[in-house]
Formats: structure tokens, sequence, C-alpha cells
């Protein structure tokens, strides 16, 4: 078990492969996080963590309210991780003036594919601003 500052050190570490591979970490731990979750009883989650609940939701910056993430918290165990997904799915590397960066090498495809995913719909067609976006995209990375 590690306490929160080992567990952030070993999630945000470039130092020992690259930035995929902190993705990675970053995924499992919030998978574990989020199943270590799913154990607890509602009212251990609610009721006896009220207060450290609410000192956490200070840093929570969304348009929910309070109340209405911790209704969420009721549905929890219903819930469940099925797939990870890193974005962008197509990528490349290149080397810059401050190191390596990754960047999407399809944009157009990356934003087809995230919306089948998050909406089950392989019809989708870009619309007007997203193929703008991926034109300036497409420029920045000379493509």
């Amino acid at each position: 078990t590690l306490d929160g500052c080992q567990l952030l050190g070993y999630v945000r570490t470039r130092k020992i492969d690259n930035d995929f591979y902190r993705m990675e970490r970053l995924q499992l731990i919030m998978k574990n996080m989020f199943d270590k979750l799913k154990k607890k009883n509602t009212f251990d989650l609610i009721v006896k963590n009220d207060e450290n609940l609410k000192g956490l939701l200070k840093n929570v910056y969304t348009n929910m309210s309070d109340n209405e993430i911790i209704s969420l918290l009721k549905v929890i165990k219903e819930c469940k991780i099925e797939e990870t997904l890193t974005v962008p799915i197509n990528y490349e590397t290149r080397t810059i003036s401050t190191g390596n960066t990754v960047f999407s090498s399809d944009y157009a495809e990356d934003v087809r594919k995230m919306h089948e995913i998050l909406y089950n719909d392989d019809s989708y067609e870009l619309t007007d601003t997203a193929l703008e976006v991926t034109d300036i995209h497409n420029m920045y990375i000379g493509k």
C-alpha cells in the first residue's frame, strides 16, 4: 500500500519510461481506486466519510453540485470499467526544443473513433468545427 505522496510519485514519474507508460500507470491506479470504492458499503462511503468527501469536493471543479456527486456514489456498485483508452489513438512522437512530444497522427480518425466508443455510433461524420480543428492540427504538424 502506498500513501498519497508515494502514489503520486509512482503515477507521475517520467524518468523510468515515457508518457504512455505514465498514462497506463494512471489508468491502473484509477481502476484500482474505483474497485476499492465499490467494495465499501454506501453508508461508509457517504455518512462515515462525509467530512473527508466534502473536503475532497472543494478541489473538484464541475457544474455538478456536491449532492449530485454524492448521489452518484449510491450507484457506484453497479458501474464497471470495461476498457480504457489512451488518446490520441493514432500518434507520432517528435523531438522538439523542450523534449519529446506526442501528437495525433490522424486527428479526424481519432475524433471518429472516440465518437464511436462514447456514443456507440460508427456512422459519425465530422462536424464543420471538427474539420476546421483537423485542418489546423494538420497544418501545425506539417501534414
